[in-house]
């Protein structure tokens, strides 16, 4: 089921959307081809976000607050008059960082997702905490000991880990046919990402409580600490509403 939106959503219009058909009957999947020329601009729940977030023509380009949930709505219809059976669903945003841009960050791009060669092209850039959130965060490097060599930090999934310059392609070959779950991070000058991970459970990790031996406590799949020693504990939860609990240790 493919269904369009008149601008550039944000990724909880789109998901809104797939919850919707997602127990229509002979709909195996939702997808959603919205407007690259932003005849509405990016729009989403805005009230969700920070307010360093909605900087710029965000908010401004916008016909009105509602748009995210009207396209929902519209989608909706739609559907019914299809035959479909979507469900009403509400557009909200999942914001698992709230610090989020007043962090570093780091994204990157694959030139396959699913492919036969075992040699895969990857593109990666990172850059500094945005200056807007009045964020001392100037440099960045592949890891606390190196801050600032430049570097972006890859681990592949497959056993295997190496450095790449920021805003640099280049190729990685894996051992063979599977899944692998591919990561970059990057470190800023003031501390280090402490970022929380699963094995077994079921689904993703979708939240995890951070206590930290100096007293403090954080939220957040990944959090930023001082560069120093520290040890405390963090306690994960899955997408089935499973706990597990292990020590952080940090040198």
């Amino acid at each position: 089921m493919y269904a369009t939106v008149p601008g550039e959503g944000f990724p909880e219009v789109t998901e809104a959307i797939e919850r919707s058909f997602a127990g229509s009957r002979g709909i195996q999947a939702a997808h959603v081809i919205d407007e690259g020329s932003d005849t509405l601009g990016y729009f989403g729940d805005y009230a969700a976000y920070p307010p360093e977030q909605m900087q710029g023509d965000l908010t401004t380009n916008n016909v009105g607050p509602n748009v995210a949930q009207d396209n929902m709505s519209a989608v909706v219809q739609a559907g019914d008059s299809l035959g479909l059976s979507p469900s009403p669903e509400q557009v909200t945003a999942d914001i698992t960082n709230p610090q989020a841009f007043s962090e570093p960050g780091v994204q990157f791009y694959p030139d396959q997702v699913e492919t036969a060669d075992p040699t895969v092209s990857f593109y990666g850039s990172a850059h500094a905490a945005n200056s807007a959130s009045h964020s001392a965060s100037t440099t960045i490097g592949s890891s606390a000991g190196t801050q600032g060599d430049g570097l972006i930090s890859w681990n592949f999934g497959d056993g295997t880990s190496e450095t790449q310059p920021i805003s640099a392609r280049f190729t990685h070959t894996f051992p063979g046919p599977g899944l692998y779950q591919v990561k970059a991070s990057v470190t800023d000058n003031l501390g280090i990402a402490l970022t929380a991970q699963a094995i077994g459970g079921q689904g993703s990790v979708v939240a995890a409580h951070w206590t930290i031996s100096d007293g403090t406590t954080a939220d957040g799949t990944t959090i930023t600490v001082p560069h120093k020693h520290l040890d405390g504990f963090v306690t994960i939860t899955d997408g089935a509403g499973n706990t597990a609990t292990a020590p952080v240790h940090v040198n």
